[in-house]
């Protein structure tokens, strides 16, 4: 990801395969199929990725959104991986680092999203 890439050190990005994906959970209408298009026209399974990599030789726990995905918005997966960031950073010792490039919440999940602000802002840094 070249958000992340402009970044830290030449590749030392290692994303997590966490298994989580984004899905309809309200039935929204035409949400299934924009999940589909933004995966397809960014290569990406959600709207932010995490993992371990090094700025200036020192390592980091890095989560960053990007906004070519559903303008970066925050749904269900994106909140826990971010709250996951933040738990790693803490089990490593190491800075948490995030690169923010959102419109908001994801109103397609709706509370679902909307809970993951409170869980992100609460996250033991």
């Amino acid at each position: 990801m070249k958000s992340i890439a402009s970044l830290v050190d030449r590749d030392s990005f290692e994303p997590v395969e966490d298994g989580l994906s984004s899905h309809d959970p309200l039935g929204f209408e035409g949400y299934a199929d924009a999940l589909a298009t933004a995966r397809d026209k960014t290569g990406s399974d959600e709207s932010l990725v995490y993992g371990p990599a090094r700025i200036g030789d020192i390592a980091v726990e890095i989560a960053a959104f990007n906004f070519d995905f559903m303008g970066g918005s925050m749904g269900e997966v994106a909140g826990e991986r971010i709250a996951r960031a933040i738990e790693r950073a803490i089990e490593r010792h190491v800075p948490f680092v995030l690169r923010t490039s959102t419109g908001g919440a994801r109103m397609q999940e709706g509370m679902r999203s909307l809970v993951q602000m409170p869980k992100v802002v609460s996250a033991r840094i």
